[in-house]
């Protein structure tokens, strides 16, 4: 999977160089994280449990571990 973040990383700053991005409708504001439209039905309410507990989800936990190794 670390080809596939590397490939969109790369065309977002290529985006970024050609000017592609300036003038997007909330620029320089922080992004609304609060919507869970894309979290399945059945996992919401125990991932805003963890969210407001300060836990990440375990297959998040495990993706910040091998970061981490990385």
């Amino acid at each position: 999977m670390l080809w596939l973040e590397s490939i969109a990383e790369r065309r977002i700053r290529e985006a970024i160089e050609r000017g592609e991005l300036a003038d997007l409708p909330g620029r320089g504001r922080p992004l609304d994280l609060s919507d869970d439209a894309l979290v399945p039905e059945g996992l919401r309410m125990g991932y805003r449990v963890l969210k407001n507990a300060g836990v990440l989800p375990p297959e998040l936990e495990a993706r910040k571990q091998i970061h981490n190794l990385e």
